[in-house]
């Protein structure tokens, strides 16, 4: 009961977030924090996957596809990229970061290719 005040004055905290060209949009603190948490696990999986790919020396990553994925991720997944960019046949992974891989509330997981 106590609490009560203080979640309606923290409900109605808001702030205007623009990310990459995405329209900006009102977020409570309480998506926000929910955004974060979720790119805290796609980055953790990310890390451990590049720690994988270098502890088995594999160079190559696929990003995979899902559906409802956002207009930024979408031009780039299903590719093969070079994880340390020294692969003349694929582009370096950079170039997916560089269209908005990666972007709060990402999705996209890298896996590893181990042919």
């Amino acid at each position: 009961q106590y609490l009560t005040e203080q979640v309606k004055d923290f409900r109605k905290l808001e702030q205007t977030i623009v990310y990459n060209g995405i329209p900006p949009r009102s977020v409570t603190p309480s998506t926000y924090l929910s955004m974060l948490y979720n790119v805290n696990l796609t980055r953790t999986a990310w890390n451990q996957t590049f720690k994988d790919a270098e502890y088995f020396e594999k160079d190559l990553m696929i990003l995979e596809t899902h559906p409802n994925s956002c207009p930024l991720c979408a031009p780039m997944q299903g590719k093969v990229y070079s994880r340390t960019g020294k692969s003349k046949r694929y582009p370096s992974i950079e170039v997916a970061y560089s269209h908005g891989v990666g972007h709060p509330n990402c999705k996209c997981v890298f896996s590893i290719i181990l042919a």
